[in-house]
């Protein structure tokens, strides 16, 4: 029972967290773009890439490793964080160089200073990255939650206060930077623990074996998921590139919401289950339950009225996100089960397995883009869309296996939960269009 509600709390906790996060970097998102143009948020696509990457190599799923360990010590913590550190500094530099080459690609020189400022958060955020994992190793969402929310607050307030005062794109440079600096000084003020003078090498293989596979799938998932804001960019304009940029930015607010809460939770109560196969598939069962009633009807809902939606939010200028977001959205109905069956698989210790789930999903899209690339943009995030939509079919059937867990069985399961929400969703929808009063 002590297990069960240690459970629900962390899930209740990281949910208001992500909700509380998320809910108010939404609000931010739609003020800030009201008040720039879309062609500041293609510049920062752009560079986004290496942003992503650079927080990746920081981090090498060393956190990871850290949370699946049982009763981790004083020198796994103290290792694990001066390689961070380190690694920070090392990947600033990297950037710092890169700078002139990446603005070279995109023959726009305003890129150089664009980078090397915005990858000052790889360094602040490496300071962090330990005391997240001992918070997710207690279950410890709550206070991750009050430490999270109000940098992104105060982040968020001095980022809208530079775009009120035209700074354009340096506004979100700003904002971005300036989110990790605040939370990791609120994670030492809350955290209990402190490096020690201390690096042991063989903590450092032990927890490296797992964490440099983990490693290389969240780069490949980071790479790929920005090749097409590159593509987009090189070959299209930044203003097109914009309006992506918003479309994927707003149509992963709810997959990340449900998924990443979901996926958080879900990766220390898994490791704790241990081999218990039926509580695994009594808990995926649930879970998938939840994602058929809440989930899958808020992307119908918002696939429906997307244009509308937009229109209100963030006025007619931005109303060519509209496709853009809706065949997102159409891509996005499995994608909250790349997250916990993805924890599944590395519960199990096999780190591996992922990896080359996102080898082979990856090769694929390669494939596909020397073909779809120039043909147009519609066309190449539609392929974006199909691809996420199996590669989630692929993390599902794997994991399954992984608990005796057959994917037919898994969709037959939840069937009821997902014809309810479909019926219903669509029928709610042509009743609106006939205007009709309830």
């Amino acid at each position: 029972m002590a297990f069960k509600k240690q459970v629900l709390n962390g899930l209740f906790w990281t949910f208001t967290e992500q909700l509380g996060v998320k809910g108010l970097g939404f609000v931010v998102q739609i003020l800030i773009a009201r008040l720039l143009v879309p062609e500041d948020f293609g510049l920062i696509a752009m560079i986004a890439v290496f942003i992503g990457l650079g927080d990746l190599l920081v981090d090498s799923g060393l956190g990871k490793s850290l949370i699946r360990t049982k009763e981790p010590q004083q020198a796994d913590f103290s290792t694990v964080f001066y390689l961070n550190i380190i690694s920070a500094f090392v990947i600033y530099l990297i950037f710092y160089v890169l700078a002139p080459y990446v603005a070279d690609f995109y023959n726009r020189t305003e890129l150089i200073n664009i980078l090397r400022v915005f990858s000052i958060a790889i360094i602040f955020g490496s300071f962090s990255v330990v005391q997240k994992a001992i918070l997710t190793i207690n279950m410890n969402f709550r206070k991750q939650m009050l430490i999270q929310i109000p940098s992104l607050l105060i982040s968020s307030l001095i980022g809208l206060v530079l775009a009120y005062k035209d700074y354009g794109v340096w506004a979100i440079v700003f904002m971005k930077v300036l989110y990790p600096f605040f939370a990791s000084i609120l994670y030492w003020v809350y955290s209990d623990w402190r490096p020690m003078l201390m690096f042991d090498v063989e903590k450092l293989k032990y927890h490296y074996f797992f964490g440099y596979k983990l490693m290389i799938t969240y780069m490949l998932n980071a790479f790929f998921n920005d090749i097409y804001s590159v593509l987009i960019g090189k070959y299209y304009s930044a203003s097109i590139l914009g309006f992506y940029n918003r479309a994927i930015t707003f149509q992963r607010l709810p997959t990340i919401l449900v998924g990443k809460s979901i996926g958080k939770v879900s990766y220390p109560l898994f490791t704790k289950v241990g081999r218990d196969i039926y509580r695994f598939k009594m808990i995926i069962l649930r879970i998938n339950k939840l994602i058929a009633y809440f989930y899958v009807p808020l992307l119908l809902f918002l696939i429906f009225n997307a244009h509308e939606i937009i229109v209100v939010l963030l006025t007619e200028k931005w109303t060519n996100i509209t496709p853009f977001f809706q065949i997102l959205c159409l891509g996005a109905f499995l994608e909250p089960m790349i997250h916990y069956y993805g924890s599944i698989i590395n519960s199990f210790g096999d780190s591996g397995l992922v990896l080359k789930i996102s080898i082979y999903s990856k090769i694929i899209t390669v494939i596909g883009l020397l073909f779809i690339t120039k043909i147009g943009v519609y066309p190449l995030v539609v392929f974006q869309a199909v691809n996420i939509f199996f590669t989630a079919l692929v993390f599902m059937y794997f994991g399954g296996r992984k608990i005796n867990y057959k994917l037919v069985k898994q969709f037959k399961e939840i069937l009821p939960e997902l014809s309810i929400s479909i019926s219903s969703s669509v029928f709610i929808y042509f009743l609106s269009c006939w205007h009709i009063v309830f």
